[in-house]
């Protein structure tokens, strides 16, 4: 009688045991595929291609009024690699305002390029010049930033100019400069002028007086924090005080 119950005894616990480790396993597994993803690896990055496989459907490479394209190239990551800088414009029909963008792109030195960002509030539309026309007057790289800039107005004149340079993982507005100048009775080189760099707080303002002299101030008034690309917008910009 003692044996039977002892075999009993030990079926039963040699069925918890297997129902255990089963159990055990399906927590595992369950665990398993409830746990977050892991974070993308570098190979991840977008594929480079060729210049016009960069650009969205339903847009065009922006043509100057010279004829050539607005593009540049330039190093912009410090790779030593030429990368680019190119502002596109939504399709549509002739003499209607289409929004326009900035595009940029890392190269990989084998002329392709690996798409980095599409700044969509960057580039004013044609309609945003005033009786001056289009305003969009250049895009350059110059030491290492992309720079905007715009011309605009009628009798009184005005321009700006942004500067983006690649950061830290991000595209970010390092520079200002705006004016404004009468064509009644002053030249571009009298405009008043407001020039800030964002990294360092130093400003250079330029004021023409009622002789025609130009008086220069140069000060600091503090850093700020520096703005994405992302969250840039060129009508707020226009907007705000450059100088306090």
């Amino acid at each position: 009688m003692n044996r039977t119950k002892l075999c009993v005894s030990s079926l039963l616990l040699a069925g918890l045991i297997t129902a255990c480790g089963e159990n055990s396993a399906l927590a595992t597994a369950s665990a398993s595929s409830a746990a977050p993803p892991q974070a993308a690896s570098a190979s991840a990055r977008p594929k480079a291609v060729a210049e016009a496989r960069l650009i969205p459907a339903g847009w065009h490479a922006l043509l100057q009024p010279n004829g050539g394209l607005a593009r540049t190239e330039g190093d912009l990551n410090k790779d030593g690699i030429p990368d680019l800088a190119l502002v596109i414009e939504q399709d549509g029909e002739d003499g209607e305002p289409l929004p326009r963008s900035l595009l940029l792109a890392f190269g990989d030195g084998k002329g392709a390029y690996r798409l980095s960002e599409i700044a969509e509030r960057v580039v004013l539309s044609a309609d945003e010049g005033g009786v001056w026309g289009d305003p969009f007057r250049s895009v350059a790289i110059e030491r290492g930033a992309v720079v905007i800039r715009h011309y605009g107005g009628s009798a009184d004149r005005w321009y700006n100019t942004f500067r983006f340079r690649y950061q830290n993982e991000d595209w970010v507005l390092i520079g200002i400069t705006r004016g404004v100048y009468f064509t009644g009775n002053e030249l571009p080189e009298e405009a008043d002028e407001d020039d800030f760099n964002l990294l360092t707080g130093d400003y250079t303002s330029k004021r023409t007086d009622s002789e025609g002299q130009v008086r220069e101030k140069k000060g600091n008034q503090g850093k700020k924090p520096l703005i994405s690309i992302e969250d840039f917008d060129i009508q707020q910009q226009l907007e705000q005080k450059l100088l306090k």
